[in-house]
């Protein structure tokens, strides 16, 4: 389904929904309207094998919303600060309606009980898998490919059919839209795109995993997303340290580091395989391992510079 709908999409694109900085390979400017076709990939595939409706459209309203405001952001540049308070209430939104942890499973085993916590840390959750995928959105390929990995994960260890069904729908469309996405591109997911996925997947970790009434099991949700949340948390730690507004973009990024000692395709691999083997490892249990995998992937960007080879 998303094989026919993203083409749609970056036809439609091609109006508005374009990056001129960023041209296709022939040299036309880029459509950046790749979540329109995901959504819809996802939303046909979800209605055609959903037997409960009512969850299943409220999952998909409050996704696509995300949408809409990264698509609003895609047509006038809005103001980020906007966009991350909208996304916040939609959130917490999303958390108030029943998509939330009312326990975490700790590393060691120990639960935590989050009480009158459930709501604001879901809804932080949420939003922070959200900007996430939205910050790790610069690289041809890499959100659409991670974002699979997720999906994928979410799906093999959810305890429950539907959500197991609802990840897997979700990582279908954005394994497809990752073959127009890979280097060198013809499409881009644009924020309406990162904005989409990101959410979905902050909602699905935390309905899927924590599906079981023990608790969300919060290391292995963490790997299963471990690349986006490194570089988020890294970007606005130096912004911080350097004195710079948080929402200020750069080239300081983990997959830009990477690019320019390896070129796109290198880079690509090496970040899609490291965040593949975290979250296999954070799916057999094995935490640790995603841990010391993530380490080691910022030993090679924090080592010395090397040319790049494309």
């Amino acid at each position: 389904m998303a094989l026919a709908a993203v083409p749609v999409a970056r036809s439609l694109g091609r109006g508005a929904l374009t990056d001129a900085e960023q041209l296709d390979p022939d040299g036309r400017a880029m459509p950046r309207s790749g979540g329109l076709g995901v959504f819809v990939a996802w939303a046909i595939a979800l209605l055609a094998t959903t037997e409960d409706a009512a969850p299943t459209v409220q999952l998909l309203a409050l996704a696509g919303f995300a949408g809409v405001v990264g698509l609003h952001d895609d047509l006038t540049s809005s103001s980020p600060r906007w966009r991350l308070a909208v996304l916040g209430a939609l959130a917490l939104n999303a958390a108030a309606l029943g998509l939330r942890a009312e326990a975490v499973v700790l590393p060691g085993g120990g639960v935590w009980t989050l009480g009158l916590l459930s709501v604001p840390l879901s809804a932080a959750w949420i939003l922070g898998t959200t900007v996430a995928f939205d910050v790790i959105d610069g690289l041809d390929g890499l959100a659409s490919s991670l974002a699979t990995v997720a999906c994928i994960g979410i799906a093999v260890l959810a305890p429950a059919e539907a959500a197991s069904l609802a990840a897997g729908g979700l990582g279908g469309a954005c394994a497809a839209f990752f073959l127009l996405n890979r280097p060198p591109a013809t499409i881009t997911l644009g924020n309406n795109g990162s904005n989409l996925v990101g959410f979905a997947i902050g909602m699905l970790s935390i309905s899927a995993l924590g599906g079981d009434g023990v608790g969300m099991p919060l290391l292995p949700a963490l790997l299963l997303i471990a690349i986006p949340v490194t570089d988020a948390a890294i970007a606005v730690t130096r912004r911080l340290a350097d004195g710079t507004d948080v929402f200020t973009p750069d080239r300081g990024h983990v997959h830009h580091r990477l690019e320019s000692r390896y070129g796109s395709t290198r880079a690509l691999t090496l970040l899609l395989m490291t965040g593949a083997v975290a979250a296999i490892a954070g799916g057999l249990g094995k935490g640790v391992l995603g841990l010391l995998v993530i380490g080691a992937m910022l030993y090679e960007i924090t080592s010395p510079e090397q040319p790049a080879s494309r």
